[in-house]
């Protein structure tokens, strides 16, 4: 997996970060990743790190985790089981963020939750369900 190294990625996720709380979890983010990419920790352990940023992180920070846990899941597949969790989390706002992300997920997860979150009983996440999903495939990152 490509990454700018541990200093420029913590430099860049925390750059416009002020809350301490949420500084620390982008910076537990960070660290958890690079520490599993130089074999000194678990999948267990990011795992864990991507679930706390997702959830209770404000913006800025869920982004990132969506983003990293879009990128580990090609080479760390068991992570992806995070998407099916996030997009069944008893807060909407969760389900959103998943919803956001909806059009980046691997083609069997994104379709397999699709219809679940489109049909979510949040109508701010079913609109951005169905938003993400009808995007054109070229305008997406």
């Amino acid at each position: 997996m490509f990454s700018f190294g541990r200093k420029h990625e913590l430099e860049c996720a925390t750059r416009y970060v002020r809350d301490q709380a949420q500084l620390e979890l982008v910076t537990a983010l960070i660290n958890s990743i690079h520490d599993l990419l130089e074999g000194k920790s678990s999948v267990e352990q990011v795992q864990s790190a991507v679930r706390a940023a997702f959830v209770e992180g404000k913006a800025g920070i869920w982004e990132q985790a969506g983003s990293w846990l879009r990128k580990l899941g090609e080479e760390y597949p068991s992570l992806l089981a995070l998407w099916r969790e996030f997009a069944a989390h008893p807060r909407s706002e969760v389900r959103f963020r998943a919803a956001a992300h909806l059009d980046g997920m691997p083609g069997a997860i994104g379709e397999s939750l699709q219809p679940r979150l489109a049909g979510d009983k949040s109508a701010r996440v079913r609109a951005m369900a169905i938003d993400r999903w009808s995007c054109p495939k070229e305008w997406q990152g």
